[in-house]
């Protein structure tokens, strides 16, 4: 009989990798599915994930078609606390619902680190414009306001002054799905992530990654000296603890600060930033096949070894506009280690505003042996590449 795995959340990539381990790829998606995507599941419902419990059940049901799951598996931010409700009604093992609340809710999720003896900066969640200003005061310049919950970095600015702050909390505390707005005191030092492959809550594999350039630009492995790798790690073990984890992959970030590595987040899936790609070009393996036969069998046997070589990515976003000119884009294509380049935009186009790292109007992938000579070629490609957009001009009736 054919195993069934339900997916939660649209990504392409984890439904054709189910396919390809023979697996009945169900999908539980928000509405908005792509026509390909469509046609690639085995089963498919759409429910808003904002719907309610019930809501969200009764679609996997009818996503599922009466099958029980092996698995049930968030390939999403926004999926991460429905797919804990469905493995909780369909008594499917995974992550229960609490645990995957506190790896959705910056709130909880920060309880949960200073809980566990995590060093982190706390989130302060505001209720109004006046208490968000009065606070960053207190925190000092500059300060960080986030979306409580999210994904991507959408709805975090760095705020420097009052009206900055300002306007950021009035905007976050008026988007629906920020979950509420919330104070960080800013961390001076570089970003890294851990990719963790997990079983049974255990860290099997890891990966560090480098953000060279946060948001816009990932190296992996990351060239740290063994002493902060194993630091690092042994932090992401207990990060992943405190949020009980399931089987699959997680995603952590922390921040290389003066005074020691601190916490910053972690989400129970996989990573987005084309993340899982560079993983499989690094380790020579399949990274979305490893998470699925982890989350469906418990089985280990996919994992990678030691890296195979050096790779990077950098995305490309102009800022909100219309594009007039575009510049420098073949000399990005001839930077030596360019395995891949691609850009989506034209002169003419509109581009809309950059809400989260998962926007962008193209991206050059790098392969290496040395990680400085890549992180070189990234900056290299970030320098050479000239997207030029007039401003747009506000309507007015």
């Amino acid at each position: 009989m054919t195993r069934t795995v339900l997916l939660v959340g649209a990504r392409r990539p984890a439904v054709e990798a189910a396919t390809r381990l023979g697996l009945r790829a169900c999908v539980l998606a928000e509405p908005g599915v792509t026509r390909t995507l469509r046609a690639r599941a085995a089963g498919l419902a759409e429910v808003d994930f904002d719907a309610g419990e019930a809501a969200i059940v009764a679609a996997a049901r009818a996503a599922l078609g009466g099958a029980k799951p092996r698995a049930v598996v968030p390939v999403a931010e926004r999926a991460v606390v429905p797919a804990a409700v469905v493995r909780a009604a369909l008594e499917v093992p995974g992550q229960p619902p609490d645990d995957a609340r506190a790896s959705r809710s910056k709130r909880h999720m920060k309880a949960r680190f200073i809980a566990a003896g995590l060093p982190c900066r706390p989130i302060h969640p505001v209720a109004d414009v006046d208490e968000a200003e009065a606070l960053a005061a207190r925190l000092g310049w500059p300060v960080v306001v986030k979306a409580l919950e999210s994904s991507g970095s959408r709805g975090t600015v760095i705020a420097r002054d009052a009206a900055q702050v300002r306007a950021a909390v009035a905007d976050l505390l008026a988007t629906r799905n920020a979950g509420g707005a919330g104070l960080e005191a800013y961390i001076e030092g570089p970003e890294v992530s851990v990719e963790s492959f997990v079983r049974g809550g255990r860290v099997l594999a890891t990966n560090l990654t480098e953000y060279v350039l946060p948001g816009r630009a990932n190296l992996l492995p990351a060239p740290l000296s063994e002493h902060a790798a194993v630091t690092l790690l042994d932090l992401n073990d207990r990060v992943v603890a405190a949020v009980g984890a399931g089987d699959g992959i997680c995603h952590a970030e922390f921040y290389l600060a003066p005074e020691g590595p601190l916490v910053g987040e972690i989400a129970a899936r996989a990573p987005g930033g084309h993340l899982m790609e560079l993983l499989g070009r690094a380790y020579a393996f399949d990274a979305w096949a490893c998470c699925l036969r982890l989350a469906v069998d418990g089985d280990d046997g996919a994992l990678p070894g030691p890296a195979r070589r050096v790779v990077g990515n950098l995305f490309f976003h102009p800022g909100e506009g219309t594009v007039t000119a575009i510049e420098g884009w073949r000399e990005v294509r001839r930077l030596p280690g360019v395995v891949e380049a691609r850009l989506t935009v034209r002169v003419g186009e509109r581009v809309d505003a950059r809400v989260g790292t998962g926007q962008s109007v193209g991206h050059v992938t790098v392969e290496g042996d040395d990680p400085v000579r890549v992180r070189d070629a990234l900056r290299r490609a970030d320098a050479a590449l000239r997207i030029t957009v007039a401003p747009v001009t506000p309507q007015h009736p």
